[in-house]
């Protein structure tokens, strides 16, 4: 059987494999299901063509052939609720196959359980009548962020305009709220005034620009009664004269940051404490045969090294909690610059209570985690910001506590190949900057960009 939707997701490696794996998954949701448009998390990946979204269902198809063949019950009723148009219920399901399936290992095989069981998701059998209880939680990025690459989305579809209204050259536009995470009204104040700056910076020397407001609306705007809500930075590609950029198209890259809403960190640390207390209340004792783990999926912007410590303090202030491990899981999209890829990235980090498994194993605690792809590393991906000026010199920013917004397009002009052809090549520069080649043959009118199936962002719907 060749399979139609593998086709336009042929990405090389092994095809066969893949096919076996989308034809499982067709298998399991129907390709009726799969093509419809409910906003399901599935059906979206299901219907992209780029490899990102190829690596996801990969995953997924792996980690549901696992799971059919421990437990088909459990797995096809898992399935159903993955099936769910509202995202957390259908992204909780997901998780759950996933997770379980990272968790087998013939050294520890996963025994599921039943639906009415409360506190745990699994078992991990370490034989010996030595059972590990597992709890799955699985946290998403913010409402906060949510509602920050919104507005920011919001931005760059206005720059874009005000681009090829006052015919910008090859352009990067770095805007940052430094004072705190921005307000509705601080977005509207950004796209009133982005007109106005852009105009005048389209051939100013400083780049700099610095949005302003009162402190104290009954008093005069003065140093002491000025708060500084956005700093805009515009310069030109640094160069722009060696790279044929395409003039009929408006080259940019975008970066907005802002600092993190006050309570991002009270929520995942809410989340957390609320998660053990639920463990604890369901799984209240362990004993010689049994301990308790909690596995929590972090979102990629949160700090890995900070909810490490506050899951250390917590049991530092509730000692009696029964709960041995916790397992930090946090995947991402991550960007080798120098061999030109994009990968999936699997980071994990293992608090052990080593009061509470000393001798609990003979062997001790060997505890594997599989991914079906991408790559593990024992170091967490940091956000970097790399910022070019005018003058040739360059800085780079490791970015903590803020969030990011960064999109771009970079069109370049194909050359001839020297045999009657074209030459260009297409590539990911950073997270959601891309460059296109255009093609322009002499003696024809018009031109046409030729693009890679790219995602539309860099965020995970199902890892």
């Amino acid at each position: 059987m060749e399979l139609r939707y593998f086709k336009k997701r042929r990405t090389g490696g092994n095809p066969e494999l893949l096919e076996e794996y989308y034809k499982l998954l067709a298998d399991c949701y129907t390709e009726k299901w799969l093509d419809q448009n409910d906003g399901n998390l599935i059906q979206r990946l299901w219907k992209r063509p780029d490899e990102l979204a190829v690596a996801e269902l990969y995953s997924l198809a792996v980690s549901i052939k696992t799971m059919l063949a421990l437990n088909s019950k459990w797995t096809l009723y898992q399935i159903e609720q993955t099936k769910s148009s509202e995202k957390n219920h259908s992204r909780g399901a997901i998780f759950e196959i996933n997770c379980l399936a990272m968790l087998h290992n013939p050294k520890h095989p996963v025994r599921t359980v039943g639906r009415t069981q409360s506190g745990y998701d699994g078992i991990l059998e370490f034989g010996r009548k030595k059972d590990l209880r597992v709890s799955i939680k699985n946290y998403g990025i913010s409402e906060a962020q949510k509602n920050f690459s919104a507005n920011a989305k919001k931005v760059e579809q206005y720059i874009t305009e005000l681009l090829n209204k006052y015919d910008y050259p090859p352009v990067t536009i770095v805007i940052d709220s430094p004072q705190g995470c921005p307000q509705d009204k601080d977005w509207e104040m950004l796209l009133a005034r982005l007109g106005k700056i852009l105009k005048e910076k389209r051939n100013a020397t400083d780049p700099f620009y610095a949005l302003v407001t009162k402190i104290d609306n009954a008093k005069d705007l003065s140093p002491d009664n000025a708060i500084t809500k956005w700093i805009v930075l515009i310069s030109p590609f640094k160069g722009e004269e060696t790279i044929s950029f395409h003039p009929a198209y408006k080259s940019y890259s975008l970066i907005v940051t802002g600092r993190y809403y006050q309570n991002e960190y009270a929520n995942i640390y809410s989340k957390i404490t609320k998660a053990c207390q639920n463990l604890e209340a369901y799984s209240a004792n362990e004993s010689d045969e049994f301990k308790n783990c909690l596995f929590l999926h972090i979102p990629p912007t949160v700090s890995i090294d900070t909810c490490y410590k506050w899951v250390d303090n917590y049991f530092e202030q509730n000692p009696a909690t029964p709960i041995s491990l916790v397992i930090l899981y946090q995947p991402s999209v991550a960007i080798d610059n120098i061999r030109n890829i994009t990968f999936l990235h699997h980071f994990y980090r293992v608090l052990f209570r080593s009061e509470r498994l000393a001798g609990w194993l003979v062997d001790g605690l060997n505890l594997n985690v599989n991914f079906p792809c991408g790559q593990t590393s024992e170091e967490p991906i940091l956000d970097k910001m790399m910022i070019e000026y005018p003058d040739g010199s360059s800085d780079s920013y490791t970015i903590e506590d803020r969030y990011i917004y960064q999109h771009g397009e970079h069109y370049i002009k194909m050359q001839p190949d020297g045999m009657g052809g074209f030459e260009g090549h297409s590539k990911k520069i950073g997270q959601g900057i891309y460059t296109s080649m255009v093609l322009e043959i002499p003696g024809q009118p018009g031109s046409a960009a030729i693009t890679q199936r790219q995602p539309p962002d860099d965020e995970l719907l199902i890892l």
